[in-house]
Parts: C-alpha cells; sequence; structure tokens
C-alpha cells in the first residue's frame, strides 16, 4: 500500500496552489456539464442527483483517472503556455475517453448509441476542453505576472 501512496506522492504537488488548481479544474467540469445540460433543456437544479451520478460523475472520474498518472497536478513546471494548453488538452481527451466507457455502461442511465458517443465525445472534447486550457493557462498566466511582480 505505501508504493501506491509513494506513486501519488511523487505526482501530486500538495500545495495550496495545486488545491486551487484542482479546484478549478472541478469548476471548469462542472460548467462544461451543466452548459451541456441547460442546451438539452434539462434544469441541472431540478434533477442533481441524476445531473452528478449520470453526466457529471464520469467526467470527474475519467478526469481523475488521467490527470494524476500524466502529471497535471504534479510539482510545477517551466512549461511554455502552448505545451500547458497542449498538456491540459491531452489529459482532457483521455479523460473524455473514460468517460464516454463510463456513460456506456448499463450503471449510466441513459445511455447512447455508438454514434451518439462519438458526436458527445467531439463536442465534450471541445467544450470541456477549451474551458479546461482557458482555466489552466489563465492561471499560468496569473502565477506568472504575480511571480514576476514578487520579484521586482
Amino acid at each position: 500500500m505505501s508504493s501506491v501512496a509513494e506513486w501519488i506522492r511523487d505526482r501530486v504537488d500538495t500545495s495550496r496552489t495545486t488545491v486551487g488548481l484542482f479546484a478549478g479544474d472541478v469548476a471548469a467540469i462542472t460548467l462544461f456539464v451543466v452548459l451541456g445540460e441547460l442546451s438539452h433543456g434539462i434544469d441541472p437544479t431540478a434533477v442533481p442527483g441524476y445531473v452528478i451520478t449520470n453526466t457529471l460523475s464520469p467526467f470527474l472520474v475519467g478526469w481523475l483517472l488521467v490527470s494524476i498518472p500524466v502529471g497535471m497536478y504534479g510539482p510545477a513546471t517551466d512549461d511554455s503556455r502552448s505545451k500547458l494548453a497542449l498538456r491540459t488538452a491531452g489529459a482532457w481527451f483521455l479523460a473524455d475517453v473514460v468517460a464516454q466507457v463510463i456513460r456506456a455502461t448499463p450503471y449510466i442511465k441513459g445511455g447512447a448509441s455508438l454514434e451518439n458517443i462519438v458526436v458527445f465525445g467531439l463536442v465534450s472534447f471541445t467544450v470541456g476542453g477549451t474551458l479546461l486550457v482557458f482555466w489552466r493557462v489563465g492561471t499560468a498566466v496569473v502565477t506568472a505576472r504575480r511571480r514576476s511582480t514578487a520579484l521586482a
């Protein structure tokens, strides 16, 4: 069991900054789900249990299963903004695939045909990915400005 804990410790920086980054990721994914539900005429506040269980949870699980191993919460790197955007988009793509697989199981209500999964996968990659990339790159820009101001 300690090897699992060590593996996670090697990939997750436990600073307040990382906690804030994680909270922002969850907020971006939640916003993506809420926008999607609203676009389908569903009021997420009217059926929160359904939305959380059948829509939000698969994406959060997918993000957690992918983001930690690929180092999205690891010690800060000096990635350029474009590299950060590509890393974030790549992680979201894999998380989206995981979410689509989860949503295709009989445990999730409202399963879809393969065609619908492909279309929804592309839409969720584009919309969710855009929100996450803007959040991640925006955070990096603000953090870099704060550091440069503090050094001046």
